[in-house]
C-alpha cells in the first residue's frame, strides 16, 4: 500500500515538474527565436508624406548625392515634357523638377533614367556638370535613390558628354546585349572608371543638357539595396 502511494506521489510530483518547468521553458525557446527572426528596415522617407504636403500623387521618390544634393523629390508623369517646366507642386516653373522617364517602371526595370534643368546653382541637376571634374566623382561617388518599398544604393561607373547620340534612352536588353549597353557606357565616359558590368547589374542615369546643348549622362550601378 505504502509503495502505491509513493509511487503516485512520485507520479504527480513528475508532472508538476514537466509542467511548470519544462514547458515555460519551450515557451521561452519560442520567445527567443521569434526574436532572432530578421526585421524588415523601416523606410527612413515617407513618399505618402511628400505627396501629401505637395499635393502630388506623381511624386515617386527621393534621391540623394554624397554631400550634394539631400532628399531631392522625383516625380513621374506619363509623358516627358510636364515636368520640365512644372515643380513638385505641378505648379509651372521654368526651372521644372527631377522627374523619372515616362517608360520606365521602376519596380521592373534594370535602368532607371532621370531628367532634370540645368543652369542656375538652385536647380538641382546643375551640379551634374561638376562631374566632368575626376576629382568631384572621388569625393562624390555614391548616389541613394528611395521609393516607398526600397532604398537603393549607386555608385558612379561613367560620366558622359554626348551630341546627337541618344543610345542611353535604350531600355529592353537580352542578357549579352545589356552587358554591351553597359559597357559602351563605359567606354563612352570622358575618364576611365574601373567597372566590369554584369548581366545581373541595374543602373541610374541622371541626365541634364548642358548651355552647350549637350547631353550630360551620370551613368551609376547598383551596389546596395534594403526592403522596407
Amino acid at each position: 500500500m505504502l509503495k502505491k502511494i509513493f509511487f503516485a506521489t512520485f507520479l504527480f510530483f513528475l508532472f508538476l515538474i514537466t509542467f511548470f518547468v519544462i514547458e515555460p521553458r519551450e515557451e521561452k525557446i519560442d520567445t527567443v527565436m521569434k526574436e532572432m527572426e530578421p526585421v524588415k528596415p523601416k523606410n527612413p522617407i515617407s513618399i505618402a508624406k511628400y505627396k501629401e504636403e505637395y499635393q502630388n500623387d506623381e511624386i515617386t521618390a527621393v534621391l540623394s548625392i554624397d554631400g550634394i544634393l539631400d532628399r531631392e523629390i522625383v516625380t513621374q508623369t506619363s509623358d516627358n515634357v510636364f515636368y520640365t517646366n512644372h515643380n513638385q507642386r505641378k505648379e509651372e516653373d521654368s526651372n521644372g523638377c527631377v522627374f523619372i522617364d515616362s517608360r520606365i517602371d521602376i519596380h521592373t526595370t534594370r535602368k532607371i533614367i532621370l531628367y532634370g534643368n540645368s543652369g542656375e546653382d538652385n536647380i538641382a541637376f546643375s551640379l551634374l556638370k561638376q562631374y566632368i571634374d575626376s576629382y568631384f566623382l572621388q569625393e562624390h561617388p555614391n548616389i541613394t535613390f528611395i521609393t516607398e518599398t526600397e532604398k537603393e544604393l549607386y555608385q558612379v561607373f561613367s560620366v558622359m558628354i554626348l551630341e546627337n547620340d541618344t543610345f542611353y534612352q535604350q531600355l529592353n536588353f537580352v542578357d549579352d546585349a545589356w552587358v554591351r549597353h553597359l559597357t559602351l557606357m563605359k567606354e563612352k565616359s570622358v575618364y576611365p572608371i574601373d567597372y566590369d558590368a554584369t548581366r545581373n547589374d541595374k543602373v541610374l542615369l541622371l541626365h541634364t543638357i548642358d548651355s552647350d546643348g549637350k547631353d550630360i549622362v551620370i551613368a551609376s550601378v547598383r551596389i546596395g539595396i534594403e526592403e522596407f
